[in-house]
């Protein structure tokens, strides 16, 4: 019984979610990803705008104010991360530039990660984008870091069974 509470424990501690904050100019959110924060790829699960000067919606992916998508960009989304810097943006779809691109629902707006002014690829740039605009519009230095590892629900769930089998075990153990 013990060892079966220490495995269901293990198992569930092993799930988390990987929130990383994101800003550039006035414009500031997450991301939400897999992973622990060791370098590698990490798939992108969810975005945030969390404050914004240029009058995006406050919002999320998740709660349906923004789509991951858009200028021939899908799902799935991700990125690579060295330890200390994103070195690059992954995307799916026919575009053949390494963008991340979140619309905002709520008006002719998106999101651009790893654009730079003209159509470049360039991973340490930004844009809050107009869609009617031009290509000339400005793009900014994004800064990328590690917001912290948060376990994900099913392992939450995962926790309670294992803790209170270990409970149980140690109750048998003292009688």
């Amino acid at each position: 019984m013990f060892l079966i509470g220490l495995v269901v424990l293990l198992f569930a501690s092993s799930g988390h979610a990987m929130i990383w904050n994101w800003s550039f100019s006035t414009e500031a959110g997450t991301f939400t990803t897999d992973g622990t924060g060791t370098p590698g790829w990490y798939n992108v699960s969810d975005f945030s705008v969390t404050s914004t000067g240029m009058g995006a919606t406050i919002g999320s992916w998740s709660g349906s104010q923004y789509a991951a998508s858009g200028y021939s960009t899908e799902t799935p989304y991700k990125f690579q991360w060295d330890g200390s810097a994103v070195v690059k943006w992954d995307s799916a779809g026919s575009n053949s530039f390494d963008w991340l691109v979140f619309k905002d629902l709520a008006q002719p707006y998106y999101y651009f990660f790893g654009w730079e002014t003209g159509n470049f690829n360039t991973v340490d740039q930004a844009a809050y984008y107009y869609e009617y605009g031009s290509v000339s519009q400005p793009s900014y230095h994004v800064d990328v870091d590690q917001g912290g590892v948060v376990p994900i629900p099913g392992a939450i769930l995962l926790f309670a069974p294992g803790l209170a089998g270990l409970i149980a075990v140690r109750r048998r153990l003292k009688v």
